[in-house]
């Protein structure tokens, strides 16, 4: 945990996940405001103890109200409304969707040029 970059990445993954699975368990969008901002929000400084102490108290919130089968309480923290919480599966999508396209693109250039060939040719 001491690599800033690997630290970033877990958290911010642990937050995504925080967020969707309070939204699915209230029954809500998962573009809501939820607890992964307020764990982003706590990791941008994790040395006061006054973050510590407002994270603790909403996952407490939220750890007993999911126990004892109450509805999942909502999260009313203004200042981590400026952090957002992305789903690590949008990257590998774009990832995924470039290549494929560059895929396609790249066989249908040597299609057309294979085309252009065999015209030359004969």
């Amino acid at each position: 945990m001491r690599n800033q970059l690997y630290r970033r990445r877990r958290i911010a993954g642990l937050a995504w996940a925080l967020t969707r699975d309070q939204a699915r368990l209230a029954g809500r969008s998962t573009a809501e405001f939820g607890l992964g901002e307020v764990l982003l929000w706590y990791a941008e400084s994790p040395h006061e103890a006054r973050r510590r102490a407002i994270f603790s108290g909403y996952m407490a919130e939220m750890i007993t109200a999911i126990s004892t089968g109450d509805t999942v309480p909502d999260i009313q923290f203004s200042p981590a409304k400026r952090f957002a919480t992305r789903s690590p599966r949008s990257r590998f999508a774009r990832l995924l969707r470039t290549v494929v396209t560059a895929t396609i693109t790249s066989s249908i250039i040597a299609a057309l040029v294979t085309a252009v060939l065999r015209l030359v040719v004969k």
